[in-house]
């Protein structure tokens, strides 16, 4: 289950009306031609007529907090709201802009996290350590790695917990191991501006996420017209077996990002992280980004 709107037309005059008696008194506020929204979508319906250019960035799906007997009329306000000339959406990731137009019928641009607001790169002057980041400080490859690491192997494994949680100490390991819950993960940009090599899970079986956003529960299609000449076999949003992963694959950064490097097993992660060429991969991250900055 998510948290939702109770009274997602209560939400939007409660929130405008805040917004006129609070800061449209302001003349800065007054002056402003750019809203910008972000998760949930249904946010953006906030801004609806308050004559303002309105900018969305988005990375969950169109109906990510909002109640199931809302969805249709949701999906037709984002749908004309998208029409406007006056609303500028992107998608951060290209599985994200699948899912919107599987709903909706609309195709939005794709601007993946650039993370301006990282200068830390690469400096591994830990070169026996090795970060894995669990989300929400679970412990599930961390565990696993530290109870099957042989006596004599040269890496040590870290968690977040045992550092000051900065992009400057995190730029001194060797590598990182990303064990994902879900597929839009700032985390995974972060590093990845950060030209740090990324070694994530090969097998597609460790992608089923089911406390994640892009689940069935969500998957809702609407009258609109498809953007599909031919509606795909599988949902982007219902990922929940191989093949509808293995279909979609390619719209996943963490394998359509060049330089990812994706491990079998443990005892496969255990030898890679010894083998590969971290300067090189780190140099083809790098470089991929600056593209995408430039382009």
């Amino acid at each position: 289950t998510f948290p939702i709107f109770m009274d997602m037309e209560a939400s939007k005059s409660s929130f405008q009306a805040w917004l006129q008696g609070n800061y449209f008194n302001k003349p800065a506020v007054r002056r402003s031609s750019l809203f910008l929204c972000t998760n949930p979508m249904f946010y953006c319906n906030f801004f609806a007529g308050l004559n303002k250019t309105i900018l969305g960035y988005f990375g969950l799906p169109l109906l990510y907090m909002v109640p199931h007997q809302d969805g249709a009329r949701w999906l037709e306000e984002f749908t004309a709201l998208a029409s406007l000339p006056t609303s500028l959406f992107v998608s951060n990731n290209p599985l994200h802009a699948e899912q919107v137009a599987w709903q909706s019928g609309v195709r939005l641009p794709v601007l993946r996290p650039v993370t301006l607001y990282i200068t830390e790169r690469y400096q591994p002057d830990r070169p026996e350590d090795v970060l894995v980041p669990e989300p929400r400080e679970a412990c599930v490859l961390y565990c696993i790695l530290r109870a099957f690491t042989p006596a004599n192997y040269p890496l040590n494994f870290f968690g977040k917990v045992d550092t000051d949680r900065s992009y400057t100490s995190f730029a001194r390991f060797r590598s990182v191991v990303i064990y994902p819950h879900d597929f839009a993960l700032m985390t995974f940009y972060e590093f990845y501006t950060m030209g740090m090599p990324l070694f994530m899970p090969g097998h597609l079986s460790k992608y089923l996420f089911p406390f994640s956003a892009s689940v069935p529960l969500l998957d809702w299609l609407s009258d609109a017209p498809s953007s599909f000449e031919e509606r795909p076999p599988f949902s982007p949003l219902s990922l929940s077996s191989s093949e509808a992963l293995r279909y979609w694959q390619g719209k996943i950064d963490f394998f359509a990002l060049p330089a990812v490097q994706l491990f079998e097993g443990v005892g496969h992660l255990m030898n890679l992280l010894l083998e590969v060429d971290l300067q090189d991969i780190s140099q083809q991250m790098l470089t991929n980004r600056r593209i995408r900055l430039e382009t």
